[in-house]
């Protein structure tokens, strides 16, 4: 019996909320009251369990389904899982049991070839050819186009009652007349348990106050509900409209403040953190162009307004409001004058307000392009027969048309731009510099692209060139030299590309498809040596065309999708993130990772360096207050212990101490700073391990390598009480409980964890061995955290060892989790990963910068879980290490949403992705 009644194949970018809603409503069609589902539908997404092997999964679902219902999208048709799902469905089934929906696209139905017609670009390459005659399909491709109300449409029931009458194999109407009977008994239903709560409301005040409960449990439940879909809907859009998943994730938090709302929110705060804003404008943009120092971005819009745009401020400013679509732009450095065209005429605003530029009579503008001074302006305009170009020098008080030196043997000019105050580019069959206001030719070079090649964005500084055909291998060429030779390449994946440009000197590509934008590295063709993988920036839908651009020399770029313009930054740590560099060099391959302990307000940081001989103190970045300082001996005193904050914002500094003429340092530290506090133990031959405080500062708690336990007063140094395990060899790490009496210890030699009484040294329990042996452990308040070699992470009783749970996922790296009374983070080798202890539930994981993924590294978070701190050492090339500050606090996450996203959620915006009756209140804050 087949486990499955059918199988869901779909693209995730284009057609994940189409496939989530027909699996719901599919298996809910004409279910009986008390049954959860009337058929079970097979989606990625919802039916797999944490497995490794993706595709054999897949397949044992194919295997054991009866139907294969493909969601038909452009995306679909590129998609690889999507052509093998429906080859293997065609292999080792048949076609008469695939039901078709049309998503996107284009699709028709050649009769005289009796296959799909070459016009419909939303078929998978193997349902071509696939059916003797042609096949139904539903239509969805209304279901989330604008003014759309989704699953609330009276189609959408008519398309779901089509696929739940073919998978069940009953008649449709039969099944129509079945679902309005389930209904309506559910209704009957209802209306008893109403009636009967009315009987015992009138019969006692008791019975009263059992409603209200009753009811404010409904509600609660209702707002849970809603949560779960807002939180669930918000996941769906990371990454292709993150600014929607964020407004989404904050709405899902403010119905209802849970782990798993909370968990929404921070994986859209840290989604894509190259996106620094989104500003949504009323109409779609047409154009966009940015100064020549990348400060301003002139948009047009194809209502005919036109703005300027300070990337430093949040708000765009009105300039301009011309008669039709704007078809061309261009802004002054300082954001002052910016002009636009028509196609019908040239307006300029300035400092003194806007102004019409004449062209000679018949012309009509198709170009425009303003100097970085705002004193130049160069218009390019045509009468159907004659291409001109009327230059203004605003400087010297003149304006002069002169024939387009372009049209002589092509088709005119059709960009425009100034490279700086003297040279203008201009760009059509071929490409010219030449002199502003002389207009004498610098360079020329002839290009002619075929009629699949997209023309790109020419570099800043106007050298280079490029377009793209859909190869993933993308040629640039040099302006002035030979098409057929380009020079350099760049290698970006892309599917249906919507726009290409080159940064201010060509080292970079940026091309935006609907999988996002690729950033990738240009190089000489014959260049040796490895390329870097280009990056790819997710969270927004389908660029438009030539709405791509770099800003200045940064590799800071802005896009324009449909009527949004969004800030992207390749380097940014995230939109939750602060970052500042700290004197951290790199110390060795050998060495422990640096370690820093954060202060119990969380706004100042002590970090110790890998080779143990310096502690700074240093501001948390994005926060005020705390100390600054820095503790590095100069005379010998021992390795440095990790540093531990005391409840009066001292840092407390041990060291292991050193062989003196004198005899072993033992007591007071010399040269301690303001600030910091510590002595020297009287071990020089033991390093420090772990320290860790009583939680009324009263007590410290010291390991050593050698196995040594001692017991301080803090505040004096006075040694309370010591214990000496034998036998146990050398300890590369250890950790200590939050009441100090057990203490765990990582052998050397033979990977195992012991755990021992700390006052006595008797040993407890031991964990791992060398074939599975423990990497990392940490205490937690109830709980033992251990990670072992294989990646592993268990959570086991600390008093006997037994072992609680064991998670399924796998955590390669280095550096023992960080444990607060809420919150467990666990380092990688590519990020942290999160988890709210109160319910044991995934938060979600916070991405180290890419650049700095190789770099040794140490974390910590604030004991109120409200801020992850990373320090990054320097790489051998470089003279600072980097300090990242992430928030994790709700509330601030939501005010970062809020801020970033442009704007709150509109009716439309939820009656499109949730359905319903919206809150009175859609505002983000």
């Amino acid at each position: 019996m087949a486990q499955w009644d059918a199988f869901i194949s779909y693209a995730r970018s284009a057609s994940t909320l189409e496939a989530v809603s027909l699996q719901t409503a599919i298996q809910t069609f004409a279910k009986p009251w008390h049954r959860l589902r009337a058929v079970r539908i097979f989606r990625d997404d919802s039916s797999m369990s944490a497995n490794p092997a993706l595709w054999s999964t897949i397949e044992e679902g194919l295997r054991d389904a009866r139907w294969l219902v493909v969601l038909l999208s452009p995306a679909a048709a590129a998609s690889e899982y999507v052509a093998n799902e429906i080859r293997w469905w065609l292999q080792h089934k048949d076609a008469d049991h695939i039901l078709l929906v049309h998503d996107e696209g284009t699709l028709s139905w050649d009769r005289l070839r009796n296959d799909f017609s070459d016009a419909s670009d939303c078929v998978p390459a193997p349902l071509r050819g696939a059916f003797r005659e042609e096949p139904r399909w539903g239509d969805l491709s209304w279901f989330d186009a604008p003014g759309s109300s989704g699953t609330a449409d009276p189609r959408f029931r008519e398309r779901v009652a089509d696929l739940a009458a073919a998978i069940r194999e009953v008649p449709r109407d039969q099944l129509l007349g079945e679902d309005v009977a389930q209904h309506r008994r559910s209704w009957r239903l209802a209306k008893l348990a109403i009636s009967g709560l009315s009987l015992l409301l009138i019969a006692s005040i008791v019975a009263s106050i059992v409603a209200v409960l009753q009811r404010n449990e409904v509600l609660r439940q209702a707002n849970s509900l809603l949560a779960r879909q807002l939180a669930a809907t918000s996941d769906s859009l990371l990454d292709r409209d993150l600014r929607r998943a964020q407004l989404l994730a904050v709405q899902a938090y403010r119905t209802d403040p849970t782990s798993l709302t909370r968990a929404a929110l921070l994986r859209a705060s840290l989604a894509s953190p190259a996106l620094r804003r989104v500003l949504p404008f009323a109409a779609r943009i047409s154009v966009i162009e940015p100064s020549k120092d990348g400060r301003f971005v002139g948009v047009g819009l194809e209502t005919g307004e036109v703005f300027s745009w300070d990337v430093a401020a949040a708000a765009p400013v009105a300039r301009l409001k011309v008669d039709q679509r704007v078809s061309a732009v261009g802004i002054s450095d300082d954001g002052i004058t910016v002009a636009a065209v028509d196609g019908r005429s040239v307006l300029v605003a300035t400092a003194s307000g806007p102004a019409t530029i004449a062209l000679p009579a018949g012309q009509q503008p198709r170009a425009v392009a303003v100097a970085p001074s705002g004193q130049g302006i160069v218009v390019g305009s045509d009468d159907g027969s004659q291409q001109r170009l009327t230059l203004v020098d605003r400087t010297g008080g003149t304006q002069n048309t002169i024939g387009d030196p372009l049209a002589v043997n092509g088709p005119g000019t059709a960009d425009l731009r100034f490279l700086d105050n003297e040279r203008v580019l201009l760009e059509g069959g071929t490409i010219e510099v030449r002199r502003f206001p002389s207009f004498t030719r610098i360079s020329r070079g002839e290009f002619v692209y075929g009629a699949r090649e997209m023309r790109g964005r020419i570099s800043g500084d106007g050298r280079f060139t490029t377009a793209t055909s859909g190869n993933s291998e993308v040629p640039v060429w040099p302006v002035d030299g030979d098409q057929n030779r380009p020079t350099r390449q760049a290698s970006v994946p892309m599917i249906n590309e919507a726009a290409s440009t080159l940064n201010h000197d060509a080292s970079l590509i940026a091309v935006a498809d609907a999988g996002g934008i690729h950033l990738a590295q240009v190089r000489p063709i014959r260049a040796s040596g490895s390329t870097d993988q280009p990056q790819t920036l997710t969270g927004l839908s389908q660029v438009n065309n030539r709405g791509l651009v770099f800003l200045g020399t940064s590799r800071r770029l802005v896009a324009a999708s449909g009527s949004e313009l969004s800030l992207w930054d390749p380097d940014s740590a995230g939109r939750t993130a602060s970052t500042s560099e700290i004197d951290l060099p790199f110390s060795c391959t050998a060495c422990r990772p640096p370690i820093v302990a954060l202060s119990s307000d969380g706004v100042s940081m002590a970090v110790r360096d890998g080779t143990a001989a310096t502690t700074a103190v240093a501001n948390v970045p994005g926060e005020g207050g705390g100390s600054v300082g820095r503790y590095s001996p100069t005379s010998p005193v021992g390795g440095l212990a990790p540093p531990v904050w005391l409840a009066d914002g001292t840092v407390l500094q041990l060291a292991s101490g050193s062989q003196t003429l004198g005899g072993t340092l033992e007591g007071p530290l010399p040269g301690l700073p303001e600030g910091f506090a510590g002595w020297a133990i009287g071990r020089p031959d033991a390093e420090i391990v772990a320290v860790r405080q009583s939680s009324d500062d009263s007590t410290l708690a010291v390991v050593t390598a050698d196995g040594w336990i001692g017991r301080y007063e803090t505040r004096t140094g006075r040694l309370l009480g010591q214990a000496q395990p034998s036998g146990l060899g050398s300890v590369g790490r250890a950790a200590i409980s939050p009441d100090l009496t057990s203490v765990a210890l990582r052998l050397q030699e033979s990977a195992e964890l012991v755990v021992l009484d700390a006052a006595t040294g008797s040993e407890r329990f031991r964990l791992g061995n060398k074939i599975d042996g423990v990497d990392e452990a940490a205490f937690g308040a109830e709980s033992l955290w251990v990670r072992y070699f294989g990646g592993t992470l268990g959570e086991h009783d600390p008093a006997t060892g037994e072992l609680r749970k064991r998670f399924p996922e796998r955590f390669f790296g280095y550096g023992a989790p960080v444990v607060t009374d809420t919150m467990l983070a666990v380092p990688t080798d590519v990020g942290v990963t999160l988890y709210d202890l109160t319910d044991g539930s995934r938060l979600g994981g916070v991405d180290f910068p890419a650049d700095r993924r190789a770099d040794r590294h140490g974390i910590d978070i604030s004991s109120d879980g409200s801020r992850l701190v990373t320090v990054f050492e320097a790489p051998d090339d470089a003279a600072s290490g980097l300090v990242v500050s992430t928030v994790l606090d709700p509330e601030r996450l939501v005010a970062m949403a809020c801020r970033t996203s442009g704007a709150s959620l509109t009716v439309d915006d939820w009656q499109a992705l949730v359905g319903g009756t919206p809150p009175a209140d859609l505002t983000c804050r």
